[in-house]
Order: C-alpha cells, then sequence, then structure tokens
C-alpha cells in the first residue's frame, strides 16, 4: 500500500510539475512575443516620434539640429561649388563644420536674423507690388 501511495504522489507530483512547466512556457513564450514587437523597428520609430510629438523640447531640438545640418551643407556646396581642389573641399568642410555648430550653439538668434530677413524680403516685395 505504501508503495501505491508514494507511486500516486510520485505521479500527481509529475503532473503538477507538468503543468508549472506549461504555464511557465506559455508565459515566457507571450514575454517573448511582447518583446519582439517591442524591438521592431517600426515600432520603434513610431515611439521615437510619438516622444518627439509630445514634449515640444525634443521637437525644437530635432527641427534645429535639422536646420543646422541643412545651412552647413548648403554653406558648403556654396563655398566649395564644383571645386575639385582638395584643399577648397577641406575649407568647405571646415566651413559647415562651424556654421553647423553655430546655429547648433545660437539656435534663437539665428531664427531672429531668418524672420527679420523674411520681413524685409515681405515688405520690399510688397512695396514694389504696389
Amino acid at each position: 500500500m505504501s508503495n501505491t501511495n508514494s507511486m500516486l504522489e510520485i505521479g500527481s507530483a509529475i503532473e503538477q510539475l507538468r503543468l508549472k512547466q506549461s504555464n511557465e512556457m506559455r508565459l515566457l513564450e507571450e514575454q517573448l512575443n511582447v518583446a519582439y514587437e517591442d524591438i521592431q523597428p517600426g515600432k520603434m520609430i513610431s515611439r521615437a516620434m510619438k516622444e518627439i510629438k509630445s514634449k515640444p523640447e525634443v521637437r525644437d531640438l530635432v527641427i534645429n539640429t535639422g536646420i543646422a545640418i541643412a545651412a552647413g551643407f548648403l554653406s558648403k556646396k556654396a563655398f566649395v561649388g564644383f571645386s575639385k581642389n582638395p584643399i577648397r573641399k577641406t575649407l568647405g568642410s571646415a566651413v559647415m563644420f562651424a556654421v553647423t555648430n553655430a546655429i547648433l550653439n545660437n539656435p534663437d538668434a539665428v531664427k531672429s536674423v531668418v524672420l527679420h530677413m523674411f520681413r524685409f524680403v515681405r515688405e520690399r516685395t510688397v512695396g514694389h507690388q504696389d
């Protein structure tokens, strides 16, 4: 009798362990699916864009950085042009770096200068249309 009781207890314990293993495996698969969904590039970009939209300081930083890089690139193109001279190209890269850093370090000053220029151009064009 003791042998059958211990066999039943062992069988019951094995069944409980199988159920526990099955539940833990299901939970592990769910966690893996959640982690997989979180690291997909599309989801990461989407979360980053939501963060940019929700935080004005991040949005302003992204806009200022984009403007600074574009202005630096345009200033390099204006300085170098179609020249093949390596010295001129190197100086153009230095100009690009300087312009980009100047804009990034003084975004408010650049904004006010650009707004002033737009107002000046608008006033001149409105004045000539009359």
